[in-house]
């Protein structure tokens, strides 16, 4: 027997068997372009998270590993010492806060950006310290001025009692050319401004990818986007992006103000310490330079794998892009919807007042509205729910619409 008779033989085979249909698999073919490129599309997209080291420059002005900062005993002595418009970069021992642990990787334990602020009558005549944190906005977003804005001005802790109880391990550095008086009191303003806004996790996680994927050079800038008013908020862009709007200077060269992480602070060749207050706890548990490099080098090589992975199995079969797209667009779609039935139901039925009434009786009201909003807050279940289910619709189209019979694979009418 002739191997086509053979190979014939075995085709009719698979057309008694299954009915006349077979799924594409089941047929024996060369790999497609697709499926040759994706082992180098998946060693690409391994090596991504290294792109960020090119051009990288340590964190000069961490104390754990500068022991030629000032040290200052306590934060009433560092207190004496800083200045308005200065900025402030904090730790904690140990490795037990989430935001640390994901941030040790960059290259320093400190994780927590704030700056000081111009004394007022409030604060006793001494510089304040205004912070990103929790209890700093839901302290300050209920008052407001006499037009009905919010209005923080002398809300704002003296810099001893504001860092005590948050980020009392704290380096201040304090940029080389000194902003002019009208520069600093709308830099201030910007501060305040942006000092209500609740944290931004899609934020911090756009930050955090900008420093793994982008080369650390200026001339690779313009990539990250234009320095604009960014609407997310984390700890670092709160200082950076007010200073940018008021001096046009940047925190460092290479990367746009709404992209800056405190430890880019740290690496800034526009700033000289002050100072530095740490406890006794930080010093003694700060880790050593190998193990922050392992750190640094094993973290890229876990989401190098995880993206090399996507990259081969996206390439090698374009439907498992949905995964990846139902786990990002599913929280942000559930948040619009908040938004416009939960969030802010009376201005929506304003707004839309053909809506039917049942979409707002269910979500509208006050005392169910909380339902949605909580379901809006899980992001991790809405992307796993989100993505499988893309992933799942995606497999279904795929092979409803590409299953062939065996008939029509031979030319047999």
């Amino acid at each position: 027997m002739s191997r086509e008779s053979y190979e014939t033989g075995c085709e009719m085979a698979k057309l008694a068997l299954f009915g006349g249909r077979v799924p594409v698999p089941f047929m024996d073919r060369e790999p497609s372009t697709m499926e040759r490129a994706a082992p180098y599309a998946g060693a690409a997209a391994a090596a991504l998270p290294f792109a960020g080291l090119i051009g990288q420059k340590p964190a000069i002005h961490d104390p754990l590993t500068n022991p030629d900062i000032p040290r200052a005993r306590t934060l009433e002595e560092l207190e004496k010492l800083v200045r308005p418009g200065d900025l402030l970069v904090s730790t904690q021992p140990g490795l037990a806060n989430p935001f640390k642990t994901v941030q040790v990787p960059f290259g320093s334990e400190f994780y927590h950006a704030g700056a000081v602020m111009s004394p007022t009558e409030a604060s006793g005549g001494r510089p304040r310290a205004i912070v990103e944190n929790h209890h700093m906005y839901q302290h300050a977003k209920n008052i407001l001025d006499e037009h009905g804005k919010p209005a923080y001005e002398g809300d704002f802790p003296a810099f001893a009692e504001g860092l005590r109880d948050e980020m009392p391990d704290v380096v201040a550095l304090r940029p080389k050319k000194p902003m002019t008086p009208e520069q600093l009191k709308l830099y201030e303003a910007k501060l305040v401004e942006r000092s209500h806004r609740p944290y931004s996790f899609s934020k911090d996680i756009e930050a955090g990818a900008w420093e793994y994927l982008m080369p650390k050079l200026r001339a690779l800038r313009a990539l990250t986007g234009r320095a604009t008013q960014c609407e997310g908020n984390i700890c670092s862009t709160m200082p950076a992006m007010a200073r940018y709007e008021a001096t046009g200077e940047r925190v460092v060269p290479y990367k746009q103000p709404q992209n800056v992480l405190p430890v880019d602070m740290l690496r800034s060749e526009e700033f000289e310490p002050v100072a530095a207050h740490l406890s006794r706890a930080v010093e003694r548990g700060a880790l050593s330079p190998a193990a922050r490099k392992l750190m640094m080098l094993g973290s890229r090589g876990a989401i190098g794998a995880g993206l090399g992975l996507g990259a081969y199995a996206t390439v090698k079969d374009p439907t498992n892009a949905a995964l990846p797209a139902g786990m990002v667009l599913t929280p942000m779609a559930v948040r619009k919807m908040h938004a416009l039935l939960g969030g802010n139901a009376r201005a929506a039925r304003e707004a839309i007042p053909h809506v039917n009434m049942n979409i707002w009786n269910m979500w509208g009201e006050p005392e169910k509205a909380h339902i949605f909003r909580n379901l809006s807050r899980r992001t991790l279940p809405l992307a796993i729910g989100g993505g499988v289910g893309a992933l799942l619709l995606a497999k279904h189209l795929r092979n409803k619409y590409r299953h062939k019979t065996v008939a029509e694979r031979l030319g047999i009418d």
